[in-house]
């Protein structure tokens, strides 16, 4: 096990800047997850640690070695930075078993036979394929086969653990189960693991802690409930879970209280806010499952405002309702089938307050390595 440690790490693709002076540390035992969207950064970071891609500048430690440093000019080969990488369609070799796959990277080290077998023999038991050993790849699950690359990248005991969206191949009940073994096995283990994804129920379900990166720039850190429960900004908020960010105006502020007025309204809604809210145009941020419908001895309560039902969808455990206040459209997360034609929503006790706008513009993609053996 060891600590990683980025600092200030830089890469640009031409005119693109992929990496924007980021600095991410990941615990040592622990499971960082890079979550963003595409082309945020986060392979380009993962494949710099790997020694896939050359950084622009910055270091990169792992545990107290430095594997590269652009000032210093270091930069370890990836074959001796001791990473286990998983890749995103596990490139795996077709013509050799699975226990063949799982000891080749042992056979590349000069590992003695018996050596070699006892390790594959232990490994494949902690994937839970030790009886499969014999198999072949086209013989195996899309389940089956990333557990053999994840052995093969922990046949050599490695320091570090890189997860390239291991499971974007698997289907929605298998990509369930999958992240439930992992993060088990990952835990037994004990090593530290960086792990890739667009996936924020991945993220949020798996991490000890989360790193939201948009641009090529790390927009958040933090355990996935202060992700999700204190997003940095807007960008994080609507990336991280549903939220409903409604356009409006701040028209006054008094400690903790602030009156928003919903953009196509005129009359203002009282909320606490989380401090730091000025006067003037913003959008305010709630989760759907924070909103209630409320009854009409309500409607004159801090926080409420009154809407026109638009639409409803059932989602199982839950039905959610689409709410016109203003020009805006709030989703509502609730049991109620039903609801009145005019509904009275109250917000949660306290609210975020954005700036009015902080979209971004698409970022071209990078290039990704090769991933053949």
């Amino acid at each position: 096990m060891a600590e990683l440690s980025i600092t200030s790490l830089g890469k640009s693709f031409g005119d693109v800047r992929a990496l924007d002076s980021v600095t991410i540390v990941a615990e040592e035992g622990k499971l960082l997850t890079l979550l963003g969207p595409s082309g945020c950064g986060k392979s380009t970071t993962l494949w710099s640690v790997a020694g896939l891609h050359t950084p622009d500048t910055g270091t990169i430690s792992i545990g107290d070695r430095v594997v590269y440093d652009a000032e210093r000019r270091v930069e370890v080969p990836p074959e001796d930075r001791q990473c286990g990488v998983v890749f995103q369609s596990y490139a795996i070799w077709p013509h050799m078993s699975v226990a063949d796959n799982v000891g080749y990277p042992l056979k590349l080290r000069k590992v003695a036979k018996a050596e070699r077998r006892n390790r594959i023999e232990e490994v494949l038991a902690l994937v839970e394929l030790d009886h499969l050993g014999g198999r072949y790849p086209h013989e195996l699950s899309g389940g089956q086969q990333q557990r053999v690359a994840l052995a093969r990248s922990l046949a050599y005991q490695p320091r570090l653990l890189l997860l390239d969206e291991p499971f974007s191949n698997l289907d929605a009940k298998l990509r369930e189960r999958a992240r439930d073994w992992l993060r088990d096995l990952q835990q037994r283990v004990g090593i530290t693991t960086v792990f890739v994804t667009h996936d924020q129920d991945e993220a949020l379900s798996m991490s000890d802690r989360v790193v939201v990166m948009n641009a090529g720039r790390v927009a958040q850190i933090g355990t996935p409930e202060e992700v999700y429960g204190d997003p940095a900004d807007g960008f994080v908020a609507d990336f991280v879970g549903s939220i409903n960010l409604v356009p409006g105006e701040i028209v006054r502020v008094d400690g903790d209280d602030a009156d928003f007025v919903v953009e196509g309204t005129s009359d203002p809604v009282r909320v606490r806010v989380d401090g730091g809210a000025r006067v003037g145009p913003g959008r305010l941020g709630v989760r759907p499952e924070a909103i209630a419908i409320v009854g009409e001895g309500d409607a004159d309560r801090l926080g409420t405002v009154r809407g026109i039902a638009l639409e409803h969808r059932f989602l199982g455990d839950h039905y959610r309702q689409t709410i016109g206040v203003g020009n805006a459209r709030v989703s509502v997360q609730t049991p109620l089938a039903s609801i009145p034609e005019h509904p009275v929503l109250r917000f949660p006790d306290v609210c975020k307050v954005f700036p009015a706008s902080t979209d971004q513009q698409p970022r071209p993609s990078v290039p990704t390595p090769q991933e053949t053996p």
